[in-house]
């Protein structure tokens, strides 16, 4: 059940580990929640599910380029063009603006920053692609396109058991 946060509201059952929650005596603070806002769920990552690689949150400064932030990030770019241009929809590295926030395909945790864990999830019986969203705390509707990205899928709907799903698990930095 989603409640609306609102200015002045006071939380009181807050499960004991959650990222979300710091501990300030005996009053709780919530650093990623804003009035007006739904709290995320919290991720239950199942049992068996793994990370396949990360991707690197990076806002384009004006006069970068897409090679030079992979560079930087030790990231291959000619290996992982193509995947940088699905996940980010870009036609055209020559109309990239500065504030564009890119993802990075790595192999390893970004040292700073946000990113996103991507996860590999076997199916098996059972799995639907909005169970798993609720699974992993996210929202089906606001992710779909992400998804479909991600799974290099037009249609989410035709998985089979055994088939590999990703599945992001954002990390803020």
């Amino acid at each position: 059940k989603a409640f609306i946060i609102m200015a002045g509201c006071a939380i009181y059952r807050v499960k004991k580990d959650s990222p979300s929650v710091k501990s300030a005596g005996t009053r709780r603070f919530f650093s990623n929640i804003k009035p007006g806002t739904t709290p995320a769920p919290t991720a239950n990552v199942p049992t068996g599910d793994t990370v396949s690689y990360y991707l690197a949150q990076h806002t384009l400064q004006y006069g970068e380029t897409v090679s030079g932030v992979c560079a930087a990030l030790g990231v291959d770019f000619s290996s992982n063009d193509a995947t940088i241009r699905k996940i980010n929809n870009i036609t055209n590295y020559n109309y990239m603006m500065p504030g564009k926030v890119i993802l990075i395909p790595t192999k390893t945790v970004p040292g700073s920053g946000s990113y996103y864990k991507i996860m590999a999830h076997k199916l098996v019986a059972g799995d639907t692609v909005y169970g798993l969203c609720l699974t992993y705390g996210l929202s089906y509707e606001n992710n779909i396109t992400f998804l479909q990205r991600l799974n290099n899928r037009d249609n989410l709907a035709t998985y089979y058991v055994g088939q590999t799903l990703y599945m992001p698990l954002y990390v803020a930095g």
